[in-house]
């Protein structure tokens, strides 16, 4: 969210979000895990056809497939026709959506008996989520078995399970994943939680998401001003214009004036830029409810980079570069990762090219925040904390303050474990955390749990599910967007959205180090001599050199 956004919303009072891009699938441009927003009309409808007489067993189960991918747009109606009159009524294709890699018909088998068939169905599972977008899966492999018997003379399904299954691209089609806004335990600013909502009544289904809560695994940094009983309500969403009409349940209708502005606040966040909505209002019993100020969240400045240059700490975006501290100032110290935060305004700390030194840059001042035997490369979160770790004897992240004080924090795993870098997200929520055990790297999302804004535990994440043989640098796309540049001979960029599905694509050999970030979701990665590569498409483009140590802000 851009800096603009955030001061439109903080003096808003009839809630206001910036306008929304039509929807589009993208030809070309950085590889991200997004997909962009569809309108109210979802103009990506899909249909399918029913049962055609005389269908055999392989044949109902193939179109049966077809129609759920088609039932986000028509509640199923057509889906059902593959049932019997039974199964009809039983089943409840909303519980769960599995997300297979491959074409379903081409992982049938058919067994028969006298009166009845079965139908095997499996593939490798991408994704699975529940109702309301939610990661559910448990699983890698799917396996299924239909059960049909014969209706009226016509072969019909009459035992399967709850939930539906499509193929990757299917599934790209019905629906979206959008981030749904929640507030940070410790000082109520916006937080993401990403959900894949279908793009049918996506307004509609975004505002259910939010009134479903945060997921269990941001349960303790993140909490929510909308009441539980808010969930039991299906949501009334009128779309006219510019404008969005919340008609909001007698929860929320009735909250104090500082709790229903910050309801107000994340349900304007979550359709932000969807369908062009530009005003959110909330109606409770055929009256507009007044809202206070807004709160004012951090001023997020995340479209620049740092780096070093001619023994110089640089600024720069595509244009010249501009000197954040000059050579001169640095009395001898040659610098190396610079690292900015994603607030505007916070100070840049760098490396000491021994590797044993973490120092601060203040107002052209520069002073040690901390030495060790090894450091490695810096990580600053919105709260001002500096990251890092001692790769050769520390199981567990060094934070300090911008003071030079250290926080105790705990971790989820053994003292033989080994950090070689953690890198926060730019709402602080998260921690990417690169270790190794045992003679093998580890990445994974861990949750920040903080008490007044101070980090003191990282609570037990989710793994980057992709297999790894050895890291070279992590780091983050957008604030739900992990990203790993796997090392070896072969290196490979993996981008493994917090609940999304994982893309892996070859990287230049000779890339060091990621270069990710931004508010365009920006994949890029630097060389060994100090070459910068963007991914474009299915390509590699060169887009700058001369400047070493390359990070992006936040």
């Amino acid at each position: 969210m851009t800096r603009g956004t955030w001061r439109l919303l903080a003096v808003a009072v009839a809630v206001a979000v910036p306008l929304g891009a039509c929807a589009a699938l993208p030809s070309s441009g950085p590889v991200t895990s997004a997909v962009p927003p569809a309108g109210v009309h979802a103009p990506l409808a899909q249909h399918a056809e029913g049962p055609r007489d005389g269908a055999g067993p392989r044949q109902i189960i193939e179109g049966f497939q077809r129609a759920c991918t088609a039932g986000v747009y028509d509640n199923f109606k057509v889906a059902r026709q593959f049932l019997t009159k039974t199964a009809r009524q039983s089943w409840n294709p909303e519980e769960s959506t599995t997300v297979l890699d491959e074409d379903i018909g081409d992982n049938l088998s058919v067994q028969v008996t006298d009166d009845s068939h079965t139908v095997e169905v499996s593939g490798l599972v991408l994704l699975a989520v529940d109702a309301y977008g939610r990661e559910t899966r448990s699983a890698s492999m799917y396996r299924e078995s239909f059960g049909l018997v014969k209706e009226n003379g016509q072969w019909r399904i009459d035992r399967l399970r709850d939930g539906v299954t499509m193929t990757r691209s299917a599934f790209a089609n019905a629906y979206t994943r959008r981030n749904v806004y929640f507030l940070s335990a410790s000082d109520a600013m916006p937080v993401a939680d990403p959900r894949w909502v279908a793009r049918h009544d996506l307004v509609v289904n975004l505002v259910k998401a939010l009134y479903q809560g945060p997921v269990a695994q941001i349960g303790s940094a993140a909490t929510t001003a909308i009441p539980a009983g808010a969930a039991q309500q299906d949501p009334i969403v009128d779309v006219s214009g510019a404008m969005a009409t919340v008609t909001v349940p007698r929860q929320i209708g009735e909250l104090s004036s500082g709790t229903l502005t910050q309801a107000a606040w994340q349900i304007a966040l979550t359709l932000e830029g969807v369908s062009g909505i530009s005003r959110v209002e909330l109606v409770y019993n055929h009256r507009q409810l007044p809202l206070a100020d807004l709160p004012q969240p951090p001023d997020y400045d995340l479209d620049y980079f740092v780096g070093v240059k001619d023994g110089a700490i640089v600024r720069f975006t595509d244009a010249r570069p501009q000197t954040l501290l000059p050579a001169s100032a640095l009395k001898g110290r040659h610098p190396r990762w610079p690292a900015a935060g994603p607030v505007a305004d916070q100070p840049v700390v760098f490396m000491a090219d021994d590797g044993k030194s973490l120092l601060l840059s203040s107002n052209q001042q520069v002073r040690t925040l901390l030495t060790a035997e090894k450091l490695t490369r810096p990580s600053i979160d919105r709260y001002g904390y500096v990251w890092t770790s001692n790769p050769d004897d520390g199981s567990i992240p060094i934070v300090v303050t911008p003071e030079g004080d250290v926080a105790e924090l705990t971790v989820p795993w053994g003292p033989e474990d080994r950090v070689g870098r953690v890198a926060l997200n730019s709402d602080g929520t998260r921690a990417l955390v690169w270790r190794y055990t045992d003679s093998r790297d580890y990445v994974a999302v861990y949750t920040v749990r903080r008490v007044d804004g101070v980090p003191v535990e990282l609570e037990p994440g989710q793994a980057i599910a992709a297999p790894i043989t050895s890291v070279a640098d992590i780091g983050w796309v957008d604030v739900t967007t992990p990203i790993v540049l796997a090392g070896g001979a072969d290196r490979s960029v993996v981008v493994s959205p917090i609940n999304g599905m994982e893309d892996i694509y070859a990287a230049p050999p000779d890339a060091v180090a990621l270069v990710a970030g931004g508010t365009n979701a920006d994949v890029q990665v630097l060389s060994s001599d100090s070459h910068r590569y963007r991914r474009v498409g299915r390509q590699w483009r060169a887009v700058g050199s001369g400047i070493a140590d390359v990070a992006h802000a936040g």
